[in-house]
Order: structure tokens, then sequence, then C-alpha cells
């Protein structure tokens, strides 16, 4: 079994919005079923060596030294603050086969291709092309192993009450109605865990891979996603385009 832990960064908006939000990343981490006790053991420990008690989130990663608000962080000063950073990216590098995967949104260019569309609707697709890559690299796992099948399901981070309703009915009706237009996602077995971040290992490093694409998308910045790219799963020459990333519409954005 493959569990891929989603979570987004940056902001899902209406088609008035794009000037706040020119785009919009849905990132996942592809954890083996027999790794998912030692990603747990790991963030614990490397939590422990910073006396952090709480919820690892990539927001908390700036420094405000003014900032009434206490974050499970807030001890710590810019310094440690990265060192702790790479050390969480340095759990996923180091491990394999740990795989991701990132849906970007060029949400201007979104609404241009869709003017009808409104933020669900954005939402839900970048989730489906992100589904279809975790069901194509099962596949290939599967022909990698002599044919045998193989099974994953997706744990995403909770939103509001009536979004995750949305998102689960979304996910049953890609599973189920089939079409010429859709993948067959044979692979993925039934029902979407929805889970609080806190709740969560694999949300919590799933946050880390969407901070870091959309920093290097947004912000030119790719010291981040260069810890972890080795990770992204990639065409048989090396391409991640169109394999671990997945530009929102289609080639709106590209990674070199």
């Amino acid at each position: 079994m493959q569990m891929l832990f989603l979570d987004e960064s940056g902001t899902a908006p209406n088609k008035n919005d794009v000037s706040k939000s020119p785009y919009f990343v849905l990132g996942g981490i592809i954890v083996p079923e027999a790794q998912w006790k030692s990603l747990q053991k790991n963030l614990r420990q490397t939590k422990k060596e910073y006396n952090v008690d709480g919820e690892i989130k990539w927001r908390y990663f700036i420094y405000h030294p003014l900032a009434k608000r206490t974050t499970p962080t807030s001890h710590l000063d810019q310094n440690q603050l990265d060192n702790l950073r790479d050390d969480l990216y340095q759990i996923i590098a180091r491990t394999k086969s740990f795989r991701l995967l990132a849906a970007v949104v060029d949400t201007k260019a979104y609404y241009q291709r869709h003017p009808s569309n409104d933020a669900e609707d954005l939402y839900h697709d970048a989730f489906e092309v992100i589904c279809e890559r975790f069901q194509y690299y099962l596949q290939d796992m599967g022909r990698a192993t002599t044919g045998t099948n193989i099974y994953g399901m997706i744990v995403i981070d909770e939103r509001n009450q009536w979004q995750n309703k949305q998102l689960d009915e979304f996910h049953y009706q890609l599973l189920n109605n089939h079409d010429a237009y859709r993948s067959n996602y044979n692979n993925l077995v039934e029902g979407l865990f929805i889970a609080a971040s806190h709740h969560s290992v694999g949300v919590q490093f799933a946050d880390l891979v969407a901070g870091a694409v959309y920093r290097m998308i947004s912000k030119n910045d790719d010291r981040f996603y260069n810890k972890i790219k080795d990770n992204f799963r990639k065409s048989p020459e090396g391409d991640v385009n169109g394999y671990g990333i997945v530009s929102v519409p289609h080639k709106a954005i590209r990674i070199r």
C-alpha cells in the first residue's frame, strides 16, 4: 500500500481575486506503508531536538520577533528555524522510496480558460491531476514488480465542512464514473481520508513539499525545492514536468 498525503500552499481564489493569489499549489508525498512508522519516528525525534511541541507548518519558518501569536516554533530564532527546516527536508531526501507530486495552478491562465469556474473548481482540478499522477505511479510500480497490483490511498488536509464534503464527493465521482476523458483509477482504494494536519505526520510533510514548490514558482526561489527535487516523480528521461509537477492549465508553467 502506498499512501499519498496532500496539503496546499497559497489560496485557491475566485477569478476576481487572482491578483492577490496568482499561484496555487497542491503538494504531496507518497509514503510506502512500511515507511510510515519511520517517518513518524523521524519527525518526533527532530521536533524533540528543537524542543518543538506541536504541528509543523511552512509558515512557521518565518521568524517574527514581535509577533503576538505563539506557534510551536516561536522560541526558535531564524537560524534555528532554518536548521529545523533543513533537517525536515533531509528526512524526505534521504529516503529514496518517498516520491513527491505537485499541481501548480496559474490562476489567471486558469480562469482565462475556464471563465465560468470558481475556486472550488480550481481546487478540484488541481486535485484531479494529482490523482491521475498517483494512479500512473501505482501502475508503473505494478509493472516493475511483474504485474503485481499496487494500491494506494489519499489523505488530505481538512478545510471547512462544506469543502470537505464537496471534495469527498468529487473523489468518489473520479473513482466511479469513468469516461473517455478521464483516467481509470483502479489502483486507488475507495474513500478519501480527510485529516486535521496536526494529527497527520504525512500531511505536515506534504505542507513542506507544497511550500517549497510555491516558493520556487511565486518568488523564483528554488533553495528548498532543490533539497527534495530528486524525490519528485520524473519521466524515464528525467523530466519532472507533467510527471511529478503538473501545470494547470497544461503547460502554463514549466520547471527547468
